[in-house]
């Protein structure tokens, strides 16, 4: 069988493809001024998308890597947009979260390391995603319910990609994202009485 059917290569290149979908409703959204993007946290999961995409790549992501390509291209755009309809300044966290992503790039250089550099990232995407989640929890009505579900399914998908669950540098990133969206998208859903878009 041809390695492009592979159920592990069109679940990862299905996971890919919705994941960049899901943040068609969220720029949508700022398009509409329903959301207003923090400036520092999306350059920062821009920042953190590329450290953290390109050491699981490094680290031998194949199938599940699409999912990783689309937390850059995404992130990105947001926060181009942000630039005229975002909100903010730089927080402590912020500028913790974008010296821990600079060190994890330079950590992975200096150790070799792909999946240390790799770790490191997703501890500072850990960090810049906390204050979505006090907000998902908050003030649900600040965020697009439809993406953060849109990129728990991509995350759940994505699981069916990993094709060596013995391989932790393979397996970390998948279920990073499954449940830091999945956390965010669970509250917007358990909290629906406070107006959440949808």
């Amino acid at each position: 069988m041809p390695e492009i059917f592979k159920i592990t290569a069109i679940a990862g290149w299905t996971a890919g493809v919705l994941s960049l979908a899901a943040f068609i409703p969220y720029i949508a959204a700022i398009m509409r001024g329903q959301t207003t993007p923090n400036r520092a946290t999306w350059l920062i999961w821009t920042i953190i998308g590329i450290a953290a995409g390109s050491s699981y790549y490094a680290a031998g992501a194949g199938d599940t890597a699409w999912v990783a390509l689309s937390y850059i291209a995404g992130p990105s755009i947001i926060f181009i947009l942000s630039i005229k309809r975002g909100e903010g300044g730089w927080s402590r966290l912020d500028r913790a979260c974008l010296l821990l992503a600079g060190a994890s790039l330079l950590t992975w250089r200096l150790s070799g390391s792909a999946l240390l550099g790799l770790c490191m990232s997703l501890v500072a995407d850990l960090m810049a995603a906390s204050p979505t989640i006090v907000k998902a929890y908050l003030k649900p009505q600040g965020e697009d319910r439809p993406s953060w579900t849109i990129w728990s399914v991509a995350g759940a998908i994505n699981l069916v990609a990993i094709d060596d669950w013995g391989a932790l540098s393979i397996v970390v990133y998948p279920i990073y994202m499954l449940l830091c969206a999945g956390t965010i998208a669970a509250l917007l859903w358990l909290r629906p009485s406070h107006g959440v878009k949808s």
